[in-house]
């Protein structure tokens, strides 16, 4: 389901944004779905980028931002898990794996995937980004 709403998303607001010559962020794309159920749920890398293949059509993301903090870290900074939302309930644990799974993404990918300190003040993490994203040409 995950790759084929990501299909139909970048069918509908990447692919012609990319084409207007626009600069399109995303808050996930594939490298959520390698930690999230490649890594944390054990469906393994080949397979869920088997599933991804169709879905990302040659639309690999130039960048990916791991802002790298502990889940336990990312918990206690927002209060808690979102009571609300599914994955946010899943445990400790998984999270644990989700986490481990992005450490192993920046490893097998440190072209595409930059690592920031996510100990910082949300200011300070911004202006990393804005860095990254202005040292790669993308502002």
């Amino acid at each position: 389901m995950y790759a084929a709403a990501r299909a139909q998303h970048l069918s509908d607001k990447v692919e012609p944004a990319l084409q207007a010559g626009k600069l399109v962020v995303c808050d996930r794309y594939v490298d959520s779905s390698f930690a999230y159920q490649a890594y944390a749920r054990g469906l393994g890398f080949d397979f869920i980028e088997k599933i991804n293949a169709f879905a990302l059509q040659n639309y690999l993301p130039d960048l990916t931002v791991f802002i790298e903090l502990t889940p336990k870290e990312a918990f206690l900074r927002k209060n808690g898990a979102d009571e609300n939302d599914r994955l946010e309930q899943a445990g400790m644990a998984f999270h644990e794996r989700v986490y481990q799974g992005y450490v192993e993404l920046a490893k097998k990918y440190p072209e595409r995937i930059v690592c920031v300190n996510g100990r910082q003040s949300p200011q300070a993490i911004f202006a990393e980004v804005l860095s990254l994203l202005k040292g790669r040409n993308c502002l």
